[in-house]
């Protein structure tokens, strides 16, 4: 007994030391594992409570773009507090989020005790500006909703937040564990996961979709079994893998839809940003739109990976798209980076940005509100 009890002991420890040792060679090398030990708690009173109320404030709004890696030195917010001293820079970021989400957080901390100086809005090119899609022709813009929320309710009420158990928190917040739960765990139970009747419930989940339940069904059924084992274990973005399967041409709607679902887009998109601006010009904010470039639209590469791996239909466009591009001729305070981003600068088969892409990002942003 005493010998089982010693080989377990040892076992233990040795299992211990090594995912210390993971965790410490996962951190000094963020682009092999940039997916994983970033997704803790994120609720907006913290937040505040967390940023220091004593200095004059940056506050940071956007999706995943602005929270990925958490509170690492590889953040957009570490990034730029480096260059910004005088500021503390918060970040305020919440994944899996759109505009509404962030005008909601943004009059959250309006109504802080915080000094705010300053505020960045990070939209992305590849989802920030897809509402017009759930325009019904037979209602009005205001009356648009997504997830069943109307996109116009803007309310200090209504903020999104993430609160995690204690074991799936300590487990996200740590690449070792969340490598192995990813990889070995959840992709041996859920490896079946991804089935006709998969895409059955996600289309009576949906109100949205452009191709028939059986189209969709049919392109699941051509995805290579480990790519289905990659989306169904969280290695892969499973979110962007349905909208592939309901909606194949979404690359191409939000490049350049039509003229009037493009009078309806750029309606949406005005009105997002003058509700911004003129609460930053009540509390005299100054505040600053930065268009993060979706790769689908700047590199080949990029293209066969969404239509191989995501299984959307092919988008031949490249450059910048036409809200895009409407955006920035039309507003002094939004600015999209040109020619700054490599493909290498993006994470494989994946829409978000390596360290080296947040540090170019960062460097962009300084130039604009230093």
């Amino acid at each position: 007994m005493k010998k089982i009890i010693t080989y377990f002991s040892i076992l233990l420890m040795s299992s211990i030391i090594s995912l210390f040792l993971f965790e410490i060679y996962a951190l000094l090398n963020p682009n092999l594992f940039p997916a994983y030990g970033h997704m803790s708690n994120n609720k907006i009173n913290d937040k505040i409570e967390n940023c220091n109320s004593e200095k004059d404030v940056i506050a940071i709004f956007g999706d995943s773009f602005t929270e990925w890696y958490g509170n690492k030195k590889e953040n957009i917010s570490s990034l730029l507090e480096k260059k910004l001293e005088n500021y503390e820079i918060c970040n305020f970021g919440m994944s899996g989020t759109y505009i509404t989400n962030y005008i909601n957080r943004f009059l959250i901390t309006l109504n802080s005790n915080l000094h705010l100086k300053k505020v960045i809005f990070y939209l992305y090119e590849g989802n920030d500006f897809f509402e017009f899609r759930y325009y019904d022709k037979n209602l009005s813009i205001k009356d648009i909703s997504v997830k069943n929320k109307n996109i116009f309710d803007y309310s200090d009420q209504n903020s999104i937040e993430r609160e995690n158990n204690f074991i799936k928190n300590f487990i996200k917040s740590t690449k070792a564990l969340n490598i192995i739960w990813r990889e070995v765990i959840k992709k041996n139970l859920s490896k079946n996961r991804i089935d006709e009747n998969y895409v059955r419930q996600m289309y009576d989940q949906s109100n949205y979709y452009e191709v028939s339940l059986n189209e969709a069904i049919k392109r699941m059924n051509s995805t290579p079994k480990l790519i289905k084992e990659k989306f169904s274990s969280g290695i892969l973005n499973e979110n962007f893998y349905k909208l592939a399967l309901r909606n194949p041409n979404y690359f191409k709607q939000i490049f350049d839809p039509g003229d009037k679902d493009f009078e309806i887009q750029k309606k949406i998109t005005q009105n997002h940003i003058n509700f911004i601006n003129k609460n930053c010009k009540i509390f005299k904010i100054e505040c600053t739109f930065i268009i993060i470039p979706n790769d689908e639209f700047l590199f080949q590469q990029s293209k066969e990976k969404y239509n191989k791996i995501f299984m959307f239909n092919q988008n031949k466009n490249f450059g910048k798209s036409r809200i895009v591009k409407f955006l920035e001729n039309f507003y002094e305070n939004v600015h999209y980076p040109n020619n700054l981003f490599e493909y290498e600068d993006y994470i494989p088969f994946d829409m978000h940005i390596l360290p080296s892409g947040n540090i170019k990002l960062a460097n962009f942003t300084y130039e604009i509100v230093k």
